[in-house]
């Protein structure tokens, strides 16, 4: 009889996993996405059923759950930030600078198709799906006179990006 696990569970078991493969690498231990003697600041990890995927000096990677090397699938111009698994694992989201301003952008789990999904006037960031994965929430901040104005937006999926 299985036993079921709860979101809770695999986000503390991709935490330690997540840990563990920093501290491979801040050990020395070979792996690609390491340009100095010590790799630092990975960021924003994001899990799938068989990756990880994280930012790293503005670019995103994905390792196996299991180990392994890391991969960059990122290596336009500009910043890369905030990776975020679809639930059904087809797409990672994320913002990027690449063409200006932060926008959202969607590719597909080995770094191929990578398309704008949302563009709009601001600094959009932190992308996050809804459960169908239909559906990326993300918030957008513009300078006002206070300061920022933060506002949640939605960027619905077309038909052909669920085949």
């Amino acid at each position: 009889m299985s036993k079921a696990i709860s979101s809770a569970q695999l986000c503390v078991r991709a935490l330690i996993l997540f840990v563990a493969i920093a501290t491979m690498i801040g050990a020395g231990a070979p792996v690609s996405a390491q340009t100095s003697d010590q790799t630092r600041l990975l960021r924003t990890p994001t899990v799938s059923a068989t990756q990880i995927a994280f930012a790293y000096a503005q670019n995103i990677w994905t390792v196996p759950r299991g180990g392994g090397s890391a991969r960059r699938l990122t290596s336009f111009q500009g910043q890369t930030s905030n990776p975020h698994f679809s639930p059904d694992g087809k797409w990672i989201a994320f913002a990027s600078n690449r063409e200006s301003a932060y926008q959202i952008y969607i590719m597909d789990p080995d770094g191929r198709n990578v398309r704008l999904v949302a563009n709009t006037e601001g600094r959009a960031t932190a992308p996050r799906w809804s459960s169908d994965s239909k559906t990326i929430y993300f918030t957008n901040c513009r300078h006002s006179d206070y300061g920022y104005d933060c506002e949640v937006f939605v960027a619905k999926l077309s038909e052909t990006d669920h085949q």
